[in-house]
Order: C-alpha cells, then sequence, then structure tokens
C-alpha cells in the first residue's frame, strides 16, 4: 500500500516537472533583434513596446512594426530576416498536424506573415520547413532566400527569389519590387490597429487606462486573423485565420470584462466623494444617498469580478482548445466568455445609473452657485450688446458727411470775425492816412470791401469755400 502511494507521488512531481518544462519551453524565445534602426515597434501578446536596445527577445506569435525605420532579425537557427520601412510582419514556430485520423504527423514549421510592406527572409541551418506568406499568399521555401511584400491596398503580393526555389500557393507577382511605403502602410488596417494600440498604450495612466490598452493590442490580433481568413491555404485558413479570430475573441471578451471593473471602481470613487460634499455641507439626506450608492457600488464590483473571472476562465478555455486545432470548441469557449463579460458590462451600465443620480442631485448648493456664476452666460448681453452692430448705424447715417454742416456752421463764425477784422483794421489805416489823399482813397477803397463781404454773405450757403476768399480779401484793402 506505501508502494502504491510513493509511486502515485512520484508521478505527481513527474507530472508537475513536464508541466513547467513544457511552459519554459513555450516562453523560450525564437529570435532576437540584431540591428535596427529608426521606429520599431514590438508586439507580444498585449504587450506594446518600442525597439530601444539590441538583443530583443522575440517570442512566438510577436509582431514586428517599422515606420521610418527597419530591423534585422536573427532567429535561434541562424535564419535572418531584414523588415523594410513601413511595414508588418508577424513570426511563428510550432508543430502542426497534417494528415487524417491515425495517419496523422507533425511537422516543425516557421511562418512569417507579411501584412503590409516589404522584408528579406534567408533560412537557417535547421531542416523546419520555412514559409513566406501574406493574406493572399504562401511560399514555402528551404535553403533559399528572397523577398517577400504584401500591398493592401492592391490586394497584391510580391515574390522575388535569390537563390532557390518556392513552392506557392495563391497568386503573386514575382520579380523585383520597391518599398511599398507609408501609402500602402495606410491602407493596411492591422498597421493601423497596431499604431493606434501603441498610441494608446504609451498613454495610459491609471488602471481603466490599462485595461482598455489591453484591448486595444488585441483588436489586432483579431484584425490579422480577419485579414487571414482569405487565404488560400487551408491550414492557414483555419489556425491562422478562423481559429485565430475565436481566441481572439474570448480574449477580447475577458478584456473587456476587466475594464467593466475597473469602470464600477471609479464610480464608486465619485459616490464616495459625493458623501464627503453632503456631509460637509451638513446634507444628511444627500450623505445618506451617497452611503447607499457606494455600498451598491461595493456589491457591483464583487460581481462583475466574479463575471470577469469566469470569462478569463472560458477565454483560457478557447486557448486551449486552439492549441488543440479544434475549432468548434474554440467558438463555443469564445461565447461563453462573451456571455459572462456582457454581464460584467450591464452591472455597470446600472452602477453609473446609480451614481449619475447621486452625483447630479446630491449637493444643491455647489451646483447652484455654478448656476450663480453662469451669469456669465446672462452676460453674454455683450452679445445683446452687439449693438455695435446696430451702432454701425453710424456707417449707414453717413450723417457725419450731412454733418457737415457743423463746417457751415463753423464758416460762419469767420464770416463775423470779418466785417469785425475790416472795422477795427480800416479805421485805424483811415486814421492814419487822412492826412493828404486819404478821404478820396478811403471812400473808393473802402466800399468794394462792404461790397465783397455783401457777396460774400449771399454766397455762403452756396459753398462754404468762399469764406477763405473774404480772408484773402482782407489784405488787398490797405494796399
Amino acid at each position: 500500500m506505501n508502494l502504491k502511494i510513493k509511486m502515485l507521488f512520484i508521478c505527481l512531481i513527474l507530472m508537475g516537472i513536464f508541466s513547467l518544462t513544457s511552459q519554459g519551453y513555450a516562453a523560450t524565445p525564437i529570435a532576437k533583434v540584431s540591428s535596427f534602426k529608426g521606429d520599431v515597434v514590438l508586439q507580444s501578446d498585449t504587450k506594446i513596446i518600442k525597439v530601444t536596445q539590441l538583443g530583443q527577445p522575440l517570442m512566438e506569435g510577436d509582431r514586428i512594426q517599422t515606420k521610418d525605420g527597419q530591423a534585422q532579425i536573427t532567429f535561434n537557427d541562424g535564419a535572418v530576416m531584414k523588415v523594410r520601412p513601413f511595414t508588418n510582419v508577424m513570426i511563428q514556430e510550432r508543430e502542426e498536424k497534417s494528415g487524417f485520423w491515425v495517419f496523422k504527423t507533425k511537422k516543425t514549421v516557421r511562418r512569417i506573415t507579411c501584412f503590409v510592406g516589404k522584408l528579406w527572409f534567408k533560412a537557417g541551418a535547421s531542416p523546419r520547413k520555412n514559409y513566406l506568406q501574406t493574406p493572399t499568399a504562401v511560399c514555402g521555401i528551404r535553403g533559399s532566400d528572397g523577398d517577400v511584400g504584401f500591398d493592401p491596398s492592391k490586394m497584391a503580393s510580391y515574390l522575388n527569389m535569390y537563390t532557390g526555389e518556392a513552392t506557392v500557393v495563391g497568386d503573386v507577382i514575382r520579380g523585383l519590387f520597391k518599398d511599398l511605403g507609408p501609402e500602402a502602410a495606410q491602407k493596411s488596417p492591422v498597421f493601423q490597429a497596431l499604431a493606434k494600440a501603441y498610441e494608446q498604450t504609451t498613454a495610459a495612466k491609471t488602471d481603466k487606462d490599462k485595461a482598455q490598452a489591453t484591448v486595444a493590442a488585441l483588436q489586432v490580433v483579431k484584425q490579422a486573423a480577419e485579414e487571414i481568413k482569405n487565404n488560400p491555404d487551408s491550414t492557414v485558413k483555419n489556425i491562422d485565420g478562423d481559429i485565430a479570430s475565436a481566441t481572439a475573441d474570448a480574449t477580447i471578451s475577458s478584456a473587456n470584462a476587466k475594464v467593466a471593473v475597473e469602470e464600477i471602481k471609479e464610480a464608486k470613487v465619485e459616490a464616495e466623494k459625493a458623501v464627503e460634499e453632503a456631509k460637509a455641507r451638513g446634507d444628511e439626506k444627500a450623505a445618506k444617498k451617497a452611503e447607499d450608492a457606494v455600498k451598491k457600488a461595493e456589491n457591483a464590483t464583487k460581481q462583475a469580478e466574479q463575471a470577469a473571472q469566469k470569462s478569463e476562465e472560458f477565454a483560457q478555455k478557447a486557448k486551449e482548445a486552439a492549441n488543440e486545432g479544434d475549432l468548434k470548441k474554440t467558438q463555443n469557449a469564445a461565447k461563453q466568455a462573451q456571455q459572462f463579460s456582457s454581464k460584467a458590462q450591464d452591472i455597470v451600465t446600472e452602477v453609473k445609473i446609480i451614481i449619475k443620480d447621486v452625483v447630479t442631485t446630491a449637493p444643491p448648493a455647489p451646483t447652484t452657485e455654478p448656476k450663480v456664476t453662469t451669469e456669465p452666460k446672462v452676460t453674454t448681453e455683450p452679445k445683446v450688446t452687439t449693438e455695435p452692430k446696430v451702432t454701425t448705424e453710424p456707417k449707414i447715417t453717413t450723417v457725419p458727411k450731412i454733418t457737415t454742416v457743423p463746417k457751415i456752421t463753423t464758416t460762419p463764425p469767420p464770416i463775423t470775425t470779418v466785417p469785425k477784422t475790416t472795422t477795427t483794421t480800416t479805421k485805424p489805416k483811415i486814421t492814419t492816412t487822412t492826412t493828404s489823399t486819404t478821404t478820396t482813397t478811403s471812400t473808393t477803397t473802402y466800399r468794394p470791401p462792404t461790397t465783397t463781404t455783401t457777396s460774400t454773405t449771399t454766397t455762403v450757403p452756396a459753398t462754404t469755400t468762399t469764406v477763405p476768399v473774404t480772408t484773402t480779401t482782407v489784405p488787398l484793402s490797405p494796399s
């Protein structure tokens, strides 16, 4: 009996060691970044980083995306890949089953999928089969090197072999071809999705932001799988298309459930602030209502966490089914994950309604003061005082031009002053010249000014320019 127990114990230990070994093997890097320059981004599962150092390890399923840059990847068996600018590529190394029933066999393969742009690949020393593929074609090569590219705007695959041959499934354009550039990258849903996910990841600050960034990273996987669904190779379509898409659905659902949990936590914080504000105002009724909302948020958090945990469990089952190559099991697990995720999101909706009611109604005093301070909106009377537009009537009432009458009114003073100047100036001059011929000259010269003054007074209404004439004629009288 003791011997049986010992044997069972030994078997359990061996199973544990085997499990750890297999997990460690799965986590072993398959390649590294041997050189790079410019903007190079790496996505490993849901982690997205910018490549900043040589030797950056690459795992199975990782994606490399270049913008205005390029990178060289060296695999463990010596194979080399050079990624050109504005390219998105995924690397995979796995065992694939082929055949039927008991005649199924396994083979180790390396698949390099170019979703946009251009890359060069040279096979390594291992006997494994290498596949250069795009969403619309698969090229099997061995012991050779060549370029492969894809332009999503034309749905065109390109292949140029420098040495060796390639077995092609699908349509490809053979021969030398140039870099496809940023124009092709702008048309690539996978390229754009990864660029957006990277920005969201780098900008994430709160737990909610990070959870949403995880969803964005998984959307890249989903988008890539959707494009591969159209691949003419049945193996690629099944594994990298249908099964990968279902797995992505499951993981996205699980990630969305975690986002829901973080949203409830944020709502709970808002309710707690409402409690403090209500107590500060002495509003016991509002404080009690906010406290009830806090308790409901706490219960909702627990319920959402349970739903998220269930969603995560089914997402894990979907991954296991995907590893087995079972599409139906993967899809069923994904549906279960989606159901629990939807439950978590429904809880969020209910909590947000409760918290919104508390936050908007609990502090009437502070909210009324802003209404008082919103009197600046009432003092949008400046808009009413757009009466300057009304006062633009001066422009309409070009009356200033008509009211050149002030100029007419200003002219009489010079006219009225002119007689005064003529009388005052002529009399002294007459008195000074009365000795000899003054009487004759005064009478002859004095009358023309009076006749001119009468003529000027009659001409003032006609034109205002005649007034300066009167002023100029005054100096003529003494001469």
